[in-house]
Order: C-alpha cells, then structure tokens, then sequence
C-alpha cells in the first residue's frame, strides 16, 4: 500500500486540561492510545504525528545479590519485562462497539 502526503503540516490539534491529574505526559499518552489511529482513519488524513512529552516508562533497580541468588541477569530481566508488555487493541471478537472517546476537561 502506497501512502500518498505532503510535508507540510495542515492542522495541529493542541490537548489541554483544567484537571492537574491530566499533565502533559498524560495528554500526549492519552493522544497516543485513544486518537492518533482514530484521525488516521478518517477520509482525506496522510498521518497523524503526537508531539509532546513522550510515553510513560518504567526505571526498574536491580538488585545483585537476589539475581545471583536465583541465576538472573539483566537481559533475563529486560527479555520478561518485553514479553509481558505487549500493545494490543483493547475489545473482543463478537462484542459490541466501544464507547465514544473520553473527553477530558
């Protein structure tokens, strides 16, 4: 499949919130899983780029005598961790539509 776009920026769309649970990492977070697919899909849309602060992560201490104690390393650690945080589109073969996106305020 071949994508056809312009360089040139059209629309930016800009997330905010008077709620202070919602910061900037959570907007960008929520832009990415619940919009960016769901403007790409509309007719007439190249691509969707989420600018911002980025994605959560994780920073995960590892402690030397307990890996020795059960023969781990750091890549045994890294290697669980990627196969236990999978991206997969939320819902059930069979089941009824999602709700509506949720609107922030």
């Amino acid at each position: 499949m071949t994508k056809k776009k312009s360089t040139a920026i059209l629309q930016i769309i800009t997330l905010t919130s008077t709620n202070a649970a919602h910061n900037a990492l959570f907007l960008a977070n929520f832009a990415t899983i619940d919009l960016r697919d769901k403007l790409a899909r509309l007719p007439g849309v190249g691509d969707v780029m989420v600018f911002g602060i980025g994605e959560y992560s994780m920073r995960i201490w590892l402690d030397r005598e307990l890996m020795r104690q059960r023969s781990l390393t750091p890549k045994d650690v890294m290697n669980a961790i990627q196969r236990e945080n999978a991206k997969v589109a939320a819902g059930q073969i069979g089941m009824p539509p999602p709700q509506p996106a949720r609107i922030f305020s």
